[in-house]
């Protein structure tokens, strides 16, 4: 899960979010939640995920394991 939580942290600058307080409050994301995930400390259902992946624009494969399609 660590591995998720880097990458979700790599996108969210990417993106242009200084920090994940910045990206909860643009998203409409609950910042204790996302900050676990962003963190490793909680884990995250698919469907979360793939809101976080929607949200960054990024493959959602690519968030969970590091791989993209194609």
């Amino acid at each position: 899960m660590k591995d998720v939580a880097m990458r979700l942290r790599q996108v969210r600058e990417a993106a242009g979010y200084a920090s994940a307080q910045e990206a909860a409050d643009r998203f409409g994301w609950v910042y204790a939640t996302y900050a676990g995930h962003e963190n490793g400390n909680r884990g995250m259902k698919t469907d979360v995920l793939a809101k976080y992946a929607r949200a960054f624009k990024v493959d959602p494969g690519w968030l969970l394991e590091g791989r993209s399609l194609g």
